[in-house]
């Protein structure tokens, strides 16, 4: 999770998520931008789960990702940096 938010940071992308959980929330910030990110993330072998209003305050709409111990520093490394080419 750590690693998670630390390289989040480093890529500059925006964790709407505060606490250090195994469920993260980064802003995408338009329904239709993503569902695009989404379905390019499946399309790549990622399966993260959207975010959308009203479970969700409008403008934080995102990708919503569960880290587990099943995931390598690797596979959090490869989903954070195509999730940054997409955007």
């Amino acid at each position: 999770i750590r690693h998670f938010r630390k390289r989040s940071s480093e890529l500059e992308l925006p964790i709407v998520t505060k606490d250090e959980t195994p469920i993260q929330l980064l802003r995408i910030g338009d329904v239709d931008k993503t569902y695009y990110i989404l379905e390019e993330l499946i399309n790549k072998g990622f399966y993260p789960m959207t975010a959308m209003y009203p479970a969700i305050s409008k403008g934080d709409e995102g990708i919503r990702i569960t880290i587990t111990r099943h995931l390598t520093l690797q596979d959090i490394d490869q989903f954070l940096e195509t999730l940054k080419t997409l955007l």
